[in-house]
């Protein structure tokens, strides 16, 4: 079959057809998309009982919703809605259901879903998709998936006006005092209380109104019954904080010399938390 090229109407440029989805004795339809993405084009050849060819050209823009189901029916007058549907790559079933103007129950659901989310974020603009579901959970009685508000989140635009930046708690000393070897190797279990003690330090991190607050929590945990042995609350991430934490826990187990695992922050490679280590 000889190629053939038309003009995109939108740019101007050529556009060749030959992508041929159906061939046979009665048409040949050939599709084509033009690069700028401005248009979508499909050409229906007919063949008489003269063996002359009638050619048609359908022009269908992309960037209108729904554009596809409003071409089949702007075109059903001269083409079936078999063929129209053959060149938009649109399937019968879902032409009719969207012909009909009924909405399924699913889609009801989401467009019920999208307003009331779309009211949180009116109203709370720094939530993020997380926290609208905790608030669809409780105060609207709604249960769903996080995945789900978060696709509806996407299709909104919906998002947090508030960025955080994805940074832990934990800094690196940049010259530790002492570093002590790997001793642990991965090895989580143990068989009695008071062997094996693990330690680090959350940031946990709440606005009031665009101010971020944080507090920090250090905690000791025992490898052998998951227990905490001693915590400590502050507003300041130093060394304060994580010497508390160790104190407490040697005054309520004065006899314990377990081994001691960190993740090797600037608290836990001072010297002088080291000397509490050895007195210990």
């Amino acid at each position: 079959m000889m190629r053939r090229a038309w003009s995109c109407p939108g740019c101007s440029r050529p556009v060749v057809f030959d992508n041929w989805i159906s061939q046979n004795s009665d048409k040949q339809i050939a599709t084509a998309a033009c690069n700028c993405g401005c248009a979508y084009f499909a050409r229906i050849h007919s063949r008489k009982s003269t063996d002359k060819y009638r050619c048609h050209r359908i022009v269908y823009p992309l960037t209108e919703a729904n554009a596809s189901f409003y071409n089949v029916r702007k075109d059903i007058a001269r083409y079936s809605i078999e063929l129209a549907c053959e060149l938009l790559h649109v399937a019968r079933s879902a032409y009719h259901r969207w012909a009909s103007g009924k909405l399924s129950r699913r889609a009801a659901e989401n467009k019920h879903l999208t307003d009331t989310i779309e009211q949180i974020h009116t109203e709370s603009p720094g939530k993020g998709y997380r926290r609208i579901n905790d608030e669809l959970r409780h105060d609207h009685g709604i249960h769903v998936n996080d995945k789900r508000v978060l696709r509806i989140c996407r299709a909104r635009d919906i998002r947090s006006t508030i960025k955080c930046n994805n940074r832990g708690c934990t800094r690196q000393a940049k010259n530790p005092q002492y570093l002590a070897e790997n001793l642990l190797d991965r090895q989580f279990y143990a068989a009695k209380p008071n062997e094996k003690w693990l330690t680090d330090v959350t940031e946990f991190k709440w606005f009031e109104g665009t101010k971020v607050q944080k507090l920090y929590l250090s905690a000791i945990l025992d490898l052998c019954d998951r227990r905490i042995v001693s915590y400590v609350l502050s507003e300041r991430n130093d060394n304060p904080l994580v010497f508390k934490t160790f104190d407490k826990a040697v005054q309520a187990n004065p006899d314990a010399h377990p081994l001691f695992h960190s993740d090797r922050g600037f608290q836990y490679t001072n010297r002088a938390f080291h000397n509490k280590l050895v007195q210990a």
